[in-house]
């Protein structure tokens, strides 16, 4: 929520969004990154992570890339699944559910 918060920058956001469960099988491979992976992760312009992320995804070596998330650097992760990796089929999904956003998130007292 911090990462859509951080990036829309509106003072609102487009309603109906959801979120859902996943559970990756212990089968599925995982590849986790650091900031120190990839020089330049954290910068404005995103050239350097989005780089690594169009690489991955075009390499296809794994089905799941953690990363972290550049408004809690070292406290949280964003997840990016492949649909095209062959064993994207193993991950499972929850129910989607609606995202409920706090107006005081959008308050500009």
């Amino acid at each position: 929520m911090l990462e859509k918060l951080v990036r829309v920058r509106t003072g609102w956001m487009p309603a109906r969004q959801q979120f859902a469960d996943i559970f990756i099988p212990g089968p599925v491979e995982i590849e986790q990154i650091g900031p120190a992976d990839v020089p330049g992760w954290e910068r404005a312009d995103r050239a350097a992570s989005q780089a690594y992320g169009d690489a991955w995804y075009d390499s296809g070596r794994t089905a799941v890339l953690i990363v972290p998330s550049l408004p809690a650097m070292g406290l949280e992760h964003n997840v990016l699944i492949s649909q095209a990796h062959p064993s994207f089929a193993q991950i499972i999904s929850g129910t989607p559910r609606p995202v409920v956003w706090d107006a005081g998130l959008f308050a500009s007292d």
